[in-house]
């Protein structure tokens, strides 16, 4: 698989990103579904979430953990 790298400047991007935080998949999915380049900006945006939330959840566990620990101590 390719990357393609899209450059926005962060006027164009924070309205656009701020609109699919407050969206659903489905709601977004019928928008971007005849635009390709609405569909790319969409996908990136999907991936940042997807690792944002995965890092986040790595980040709990290890708290949770550690927090353990200390609790046997």
């Amino acid at each position: 698989a390719t990357t393609e790298i899209y450059t926005l400047s962060l006027h164009d991007a924070l309205p656009i990103f701020k609109a699919l935080k407050d969206a659903s998949d489905e709601v977004i999915e019928t928008l971007v579904a005849g635009n390709k380049e609405a569909r790319k900006v969409y996908n990136s945006y999907r991936r940042f979430r997807d690792e944002s939330l995965q890092t986040m959840a790595v980040a709990e566990q290890s708290y949770l953990n550690v927090r353990a620990e200390l609790a046997k101590s």
